[in-house]
């Protein structure tokens, strides 16, 4: 008799829950209040059940999942049970997604997300591989840079359009001149306290606040402009337990803000092509730069690899707070294989 792995013994468990839970609303036919309870009982766990998932990466699967029996409510599938979901809906879906031309990636998640969902009503299975349901030029998920996304590749000079934000925001702008100085995520930035961060012997920050999946990273105080920006940070606060964030906002609005100054100041793929997350990129390609005296591929390198090469990979991974080097394609383009 095959055992049954304890973190699949627990799902069983949970999806039992679930069953019995949902009753009263499929008799009632209420979709919105079906799929509350499978939040309520679900949308605390991670996909694999092994890692602590974020507050975003919840709010995106429920956003998602909505969104889902809502389109297909509206193009006229009468589903009164969300527990008979079947493959023509997700093929349904994802003809709605072509069709309104999301990206590759979006779609890759999106049925990733799906695919869980699945699974927590017991329907483990029903939703195969993208390389199954997509055309094949849409079936692989590329995670390689094809062009350069940093402000300066925009022509965007960062410095210059930081100090015309600090006349409107001076939180965002101080967020920005973070982000540029050390790589950091939008999250990250906003939770930046200055005088917390940085070790006892000055030479590096830890980043630890509103990092993804909670994985702390040291980061090198290495330059004069990276000695400045902390400083500078320091001097802005009116305490040294303060973050670098509006406090009388939440931090729920001051990620709004941020993306409402990104988007009154062009900083958007429609307006400008770039977004505030290049200057992560170029944080990451400068930093290539810095190690190694040779352009990274998608700014015209030639991609090949040697140890020196593969060790400011790994370096520049580190500091961005990722754990796998090939990550690191999606910043510089496609390094050659080596050997």
């Amino acid at each position: 008799m095959k055992k049954v792995a304890p973190a699949d013994e627990a799902q069983q468990t949970q999806t039992s829950v679930l069953c019995r839970a949902l009753e009263q609303h499929v008799r009632q036919g209420d979709i919105l209040r079906q799929l509350g309870v499978v939040f309520k009982v679900f949308l605390g766990g991670a996909a694999k059940r092994d890692k602590v998932i974020s507050h975003k990466t919840k709010e995106i699967r429920e956003q998602t999942i909505v969104q889902a029996y809502r389109q297909l409510k509206q193009d006229g599938f009468a589903i009164k049970d969300i527990r008979n979901i079947k493959p023509k809906h997700i093929n349904h879906l994802i003809g709605v997604w072509q069709k309104n031309n999301l990206s590759v990636a979006t779609m890759h998640s999106r049925l990733s997300i799906l695919r869980v969902f699945c699974e927590w009503l017991g329907k483990s299975g029903m939703i195969p591989p993208a390389a199954k349901l997509l055309p094949e030029h849409q079936a692989k998920r590329s995670y390689v840079a094809e062009k350069d996304k940093s402000w300066t590749a925009h022509e965007i000079d960062p410095e210059q359009l930081i100090r015309q934000i600090q006349q409107f925001d001076l939180y965002v702008a101080m967020q920005l001149e973070v982000i540029q100085a050390f790589g950091l995520r939008r999250k990250e930035a906003i939770c930046f306290k200055p005088w917390q961060v940085e070790t006892p012997e000055g030479d590096a920050i830890r980043i630890y606040s509103g990092t993804k999946g909670g994985r702390p990273r040291m980061i090198p105080i290495d330059t004069p402009q990276k000695r400045a920006v902390i400083e500078a940070a320091k001097a802005f606060v009116p305490h040294k337990q303060a973050h670098i964030a509006d406090p009388d906002k939440t931090l729920k609005q001051n990620i709004a803000r941020f993306g409402y100054v990104m988007l009154r100041f062009g900083i958007t793929k429609e307006a400008s092509g770039a977004t505030a997350h290049g200057l992560r990129h170029q944080y990451a390609n400068d930093r290539f730069e810095e190690f190694t005296g040779n352009t990274t591929p998608v700014r015209g390198g030639d991609g090949r690899v040697d140890e020196a090469i593969n060790e400011a990979r790994y370096r520049v991974s580190e500091e961005l707070g990722h754990s796998r080097i090939k990550i690191t394609n999606s910043y510089y383009g496609k390094f050659q294989r080596q050997g």
